[in-house]
């Protein structure tokens, strides 16, 4: 897993900066992704993946992973790091068609 490119108060500032409120023990970071849970992400079994190093002035989530795969479940590294990788593949890959 790549290294977190921020900690979790700069991922809270950036939302802020975009106009979303996000609590902080609702933001985790995973290399350029934050991961955000939102109150209905238990229900839905999802959690937004934002990606922190785009330069956009909006904060749009490009994908999610499922909830249970996310961080926010204790103890679950293996599949957090395996949900984002297959996810960041779909996004590398849109990246290049952009090109």
């Amino acid at each position: 897993m790549n290294k977190p490119i921020c900690t979790i108060a700069t991922a809270k500032a950036w939302f802020g900066e975009r106009g979303m409120s996000v609590p902080t023990n609702n933001i985790k970071v995973r290399g350029i992704w934050a991961l955000v849970k939102e109150e209905y992400s238990i229900e839905d079994n999802e959690v937004a993946c934002y990606d922190l190093s785009d330069g956009s002035i909006y904060a749009e989530a490009w994908s999610d992973i499922k909830y249970t795969s996310s961080p926010f479940v204790p103890n679950n590294e293996y599949a957090t790091e395996k949900a984002v990788a297959e996810m960041e593949q779909g996004y590398q890959k849109y990246l290049e068609e952009l090109k």
